[in-house]
């Protein structure tokens, strides 16, 4: 007697959920994005533990499987044995460690219906090498150029100061204890001096994205005098208006403030589009005004939690007073406050408004020696964005969130799951077909022998170490895994069989395959399947079969059954193109 042989083609239903529909092929076509049902754990659980606490306990029902993941490596599946709430008591102990913030779902990832139907991979969290180690601050520093740490604690009493614009990467944990502070104040857009007696009389507008002079543009306008008066110049824009300056005759002679520019995802990358403009100057006739102050400048980081006690502070510099004089002056333009981007993978927890970009006050002009008169207006607001999966606090300005492409937050790994799919046997061999589309995928710079190990590619900016790639070269293929990578040289994990000229190139696999079989009523024990062939089928499109013998422990005598799951990795910074899955099928003997 030969083998019986079923198969079944799995697909994804409008909820997001995978589903048996026996031989019929799935199109995924819906005409709508689909958003993954997904939670987020409110408080650490930890391994051993059966409750999992969840923002929405109603997202999920008893007798149903989960994924927990911690957007990392760590993962597992379990069953929904009973709900209090938003508090779920699964039918085992977790058998990993996951921290507030780390994700809870039916499936992990994003359906796109909407363009020819396919499965999209998350957004990869991206926290740097840690080639420069734990950070604890001893004093007072200054960062200017990329950061790539493990841990960050600013202790209480220093500041680290940021200038320029780049990321600073921290693998774990980034704390700011209270009465430490992360600072990009003052560090945008120059504001404009003020005007003095000897020349126009009129200062300078402020500095920013159109730096302009006496109009509402990014900078503060500058004030303009004559005879003997005076006016204060413009705050400067970015998040917010700048408020006008203070005029003493003519309306016209005030500075005005700068308009916003941007948009609250921040989406303008160029420098000059993230950092605050800075306050115009003041203006008079008979003497020197207040000049305006700096906007705010940037700062960026991606973490894998925040905890901030102390403060981050990106505000824009004040603008100055005018000058002591028994004349008229016009008081100096606030700049306006700057960017504060934060990606953290899991929580951020950052108390009330200690995170701020709020603009400087305009200076003060004077009428002879009284202050109060022909002030400067004040800076606009910056921006602030933070993306978590937990956040708990309030900013200033507040902060907007939210990821790109519909996904819910950034994770290393896709995850989907199927349905079960009872089998009746102790024993089988299942295969996994998935059709993915080619994303990722660079040329060879120089000529790759037979026999060798090493290929060198034009970037291999998109490959890592334990990758599973595919090296092509017209009817030429073969698969390797990544053991090592020199800049731009990939060291495999065997040598290669042919020889590949220019023409040849090396493609990335997304996509692996896992296969569970136990008895009804346990939990799953997902093993890693072994990729068994890949076959090209023409337009960029790879079918790639992985295959698994599974066996169950104990009587089975009441079935059996197979759980399949798919992993697809995630999305790194530069990468334009969508990894997608357009198909799965499972066979099994």
């Amino acid at each position: 007697m030969g083998r019986s042989f079923k198969r079944v083609v799995l697909y994804i239903k409008y909820m997001g959920v995978l589903s048996l529909v026996g031989i019929k092929q799935d199109s995924m076509l819906d005409n709508t994005i689909v958003e993954n049902l997904i939670d987020r754990l409110t408080a650490d659980a930890n391994n051993g533990q059966a409750v999992i606490s969840v923002a929405n306990g109603a997202n999920f029902d008893v007798g149903e499987m989960v994924i927990v993941y911690d957007c990392e490596n760590n993962f597992e599946t379990a069953v929904v044995q009973s709900k209090n709430g938003n508090n779920l008591t699964m039918t085992q102990n977790l058998a990993n460690s996951y921290l507030k913030g780390s994700m809870i779902g039916k499936y992990l990832g994003v359906l796109d219906t909407s363009s020819g139907g396919k499965y999209l991979r998350p957004i990869a969290p991206e926290l740097g090498t840690g080639a420069d180690g734990a950070f604890v601050s001893t004093g007072n520093a200054t960062w200017s150029a990329e950061k790539n740490y493990t841990s960050v604690l600013i202790r209480n009493g220093h500041t680290i100061t940021i200038s320029g614009n780049f990321e600073v990467k921290c693998q774990g944990s980034f704390e700011i204890e209270a009465g430490g502070k992360l600072s990009a104040k003052g560090q945008g857009h120059g504001g404009g001096y003020g005007g003095n007696y000897g020349t126009s009389g009129a200062g300078n507008g402020g500095g920013g994205v159109y730096q302009l002079k006496n109009t509402g543009h990014g900078g503060g306008g500058a004030g303009v005098a004559s005879g003997t008066e005076a006016a204060g110049g413009g705050g400067g824009g970015y998040g917010s208006n700048g408020g006008d300056g203070i005029y003493s005759s003519n309306y016209n002679d005030r500075g005005v403030g700068g308009i916003p520019y941007n948009d609250s995802a921040m989406t303008n990358k160029t420098v000059g589009y993230l950092m605050g403009s800075g306050g115009g100057g003041g203006g008079s006739a008979l003497s020197i005004s207040g000049s305006g102050g700096t906007g705010g400048g940037i700062i960026r980081i991606s973490c894998r939690n925040l905890i901030v006690n102390g403060e981050i502070d990106c505000d824009g510099n004040p603008g100055s007073d005018g000058n002591t004089t028994s004349y008229k002056t016009g008081g100096g333009g606030g700049g306006a406050g700057g960017t504060i981007m934060i990606v953290c993978l899991l929580g951020a927890t950052f108390g009330t408004n200690l995170i701020h970009s709020r603009g400087g006050a305009g200076g003060q002009g004077r009428n002879g020696s009284t202050l109060g008169y022909y002030n400067g207006g004040a800076g606009g607001n910056g921006r602030i964005r933070i993306e978590a999966g937990s956040l708990s606090g309030t900013t200033n300005p507040g902060y907007g969130t939210g990821f790109a492409g519909g996904a819910s937050g950034r994770m290393k790994y896709g995850w989907y799951v199927t349905k079960e799919i009872l089998t009746g046997v102790e024993s089988i061999i299942a295969n996994c077909i998935i059709k993915q589309n080619v994303t990722i995928s660079q040329n060879l710079s120089s000529l790759a022998i037979s026999g060798q190990a090493n290929a060198i590619i034009t970037s291999a900016s998109s490959f890592e170490v334990g990758d599973t790639v595919i090296i092509k070269e017209g009817n030429k293929l073969e698969i390797k895994k990544i053991s090592s990578i020199n800049v731009n040289t990939l060291t495999f994990d065997s040598n290669m069989e042919n020889a590949y000229t220019v023409a040849g190139s090396v493609i990335r696999i997304d996509v692996q395959g896992f296969a569970s079989l136990v008895l009804p009523g346990q939990n799953e024990n997902f093993e890693e399947m072994e990729l068994r062939e890949v076959t090209d089928i023409g337009s960029s499109q790879y079918e790639i079969t992985f295959s698994k013998s599974v066996r169950i422990n104990g009587d089975d005598r009441g079935g059996s059954r197979l759980v399949g799951m798919v992993r697809l990795k995630g999305k790194k910074t530069g990468e334009t193109d969508n990894v997608s899955v357009t198909q799965i099928n499972w066979i099994w003997f």
